[in-house]
């Protein structure tokens, strides 16, 4: 007859299991990262004197496999006059990750434009390239990478 108390588990397989699930807790919920904060605090910033930096919200999809999440986006000016945009995605609906771009824009006949590369290392796919338009309060990006290539498609969040 079978019984739960006759079987033995390694110490080292329980040592195992709970190194994964601390590391998947620590996943999951370590996003220790600023920001959701710098995203409140961003509301409270006019951008009409800048059509580019503020926040944006919207989706991203990846064409090459269908997966899809929310997408949201700080760009900010720096100090050499290029801007960075710092991104902040859902993947899977639970899981997040974030990024920076920096990037110089380029004005033609109302539309903004720029070009971006970052390397998201390799467990996320390595260097991905960017190419964005921004044209009133819409916003429209490509991205490519060597295992993956897809669309963000954003609008300006004013409130």
């Amino acid at each position: 007859m079978f019984s739960l108390t006759d079987q033995r588990v390694s110490p080292t397989l329980i040592t195992v299991d709970r190194f994964f699930m601390l590391m998947l807790c620590a996943a999951l919920t370590g996003g220790c990262s600023t920001f959701e904060r710098d995203w409140q605090a961003a509301a409270g910033e006019l951008t009409a004197t800048n059509r580019l930096t503020g926040r944006w919200q919207g989706q991203w999809r990846s064409e090459k496999s269908g997966h899809t999440g929310n997408l949201r986006c700080i760009i900010t000016t720096r100090p050499d006059a290029t801007y960075h945009a710092r991104y902040h995605a859902t993947y899977a609906r639970i899981l997040t990750f974030e990024y920076a771009v920096p990037f110089s824009p380029v004005e033609d006949n109302g539309q903004q434009s720029f070009t971006g590369e970052a390397d998201l290392g390799f467990l996320s796919g390595g260097v991905y390239q960017y190419e964005a338009t921004v044209n009133g309060d819409d916003y429209h990006s490509t991205y490519r990478s060597k295992h993956d290539h897809g669309v963000f498609e954003m609008t300006r969040v004013t409130r």
